[in-house]
């Protein structure tokens, strides 16, 4: 409704004066809003340029500069982590597992760690997968060797 063809409808809209002046005022309002939403995001864009861990993860496929944030905002420094095994435990992106005797059965992703990091990581993975032919390649194998129960978040992206 208030991108360029919904805003070009409202102005070509037959309206008495006093409805028109209040809806070109409106319209002015959402107008001025979107020039600053759009300067900010110039200044946000010029400073994450300065930034090499952020240049790093805005390499992936799936990531943006404002995912690259997050992601770099709940991480913090990555030299607290051993290895990137610790990184993925910490942030509950690890297969639960629920080993009995000689069985061990890989259950969802545990559910500690960062939330935002978690959500923002599945969010890239899923936009990764339809934009990538390797990605998407590695979801179809996964998801015949392991079902749909699995990949069923992943699957409800595609569609």
């Amino acid at each position: 409704m208030f991108g360029r063809r919904g805003s070009g409808w409202l102005r070509k809209l037959e309206l008495n004066s006093l409805d028109r002046l209040m809806l070109d005022n409106h319209l002015h309002h959402i107008e001025a809003l979107n020039g600053q939403i759009e300067r900010v995001d110039e200044e946000i864009r010029g400073r994450s340029s300065v930034d090499d861990d952020i240049q790093l993860l805005l390499s992936l496929t799936g990531v943006d500069v404002y995912t690259a944030l997050l992601i770099r905002s709940e991480i913090g420094s990555i030299d607290r982590f051993p290895d990137y095994k610790g990184l993925v435990s910490w942030a509950g992106l690890a297969p639960s597992l629920h080993p009995s005797g000689s069985v061990e059965i890989h259950g969802r992703i545990m559910r500690q760690g960062s939330r935002m990091l978690r959500w923002i990581m599945v969010e890239s993975a899923r936009v990764a997968v339809r934009h990538n032919e390797r990605m998407r390649g590695f979801y179809e194998r996964v998801k015949r060797r392991r079902g749909m129960g699995r990949l069923s978040w992943l699957w409800r992206a595609r569609c």
